[in-house]
């Protein structure tokens, strides 16, 4: 048996929008881990100093029926966690924005191609020190 532990102010705390966004948290969950663990692992795809946004790895064979749902309407906050539906290529990949933003998803993406599912509510800035590759824990437990 290997098993394998981090710091307590390494995980990152999240709220997921299990009503309004039923389709997305599932698949967020799902690809996560956070379905059967308290804790969930991402691996960071794209991290670039000075930009703010970050995305991680989807699945491709998971992300089939991402229908839109909770869309942003006039901003995406700083924290806010969202995927790409189907109405776009990139269908699947997960973001994060580290600023409120009124134009793009924390996928880059328009609104209407952004499911807005959950909130980063501790360790943004831990998420910020991220780099790509790199694998990030999370958790829906309270911090």
């Amino acid at each position: 048996v290997k098993t394998y532990g981090i710091l307590k102010e390494n995980l990152i705390y999240i709220d997921i929008y299990d009503k309004t966004a039923p389709r997305s948290s599932w698949y967020f969950k799902k690809i996560t881990g956070l379905l059967d663990s308290p804790v969930g692992s991402l691996k960071v795809h794209f991290a670039f100093p000075g930009t703010d946004v970050m995305m991680f790895q989807g699945s491709s064979r998971d992300s089939k029926g991402l229908i839109p749902e909770n869309n942003p309407v006039d901003k995406v906050q700083k924290g806010d966690l969202a995927l790409t539906n189907m109405s776009k290529r990139n269908i699947g990949i997960l973001g994060v924005r580290f600023e409120d933003n009124t134009e793009f998803g924390p996928t880059g993406e328009p609104f209407n191609a952004t499911n807005i599912f959950g909130k980063v509510i501790k360790g943004l800035e831990n998420l910020k020190k991220s780099k790509e590759g790199e694998t990030v824990y999370v958790t829906t437990e309270k911090p």
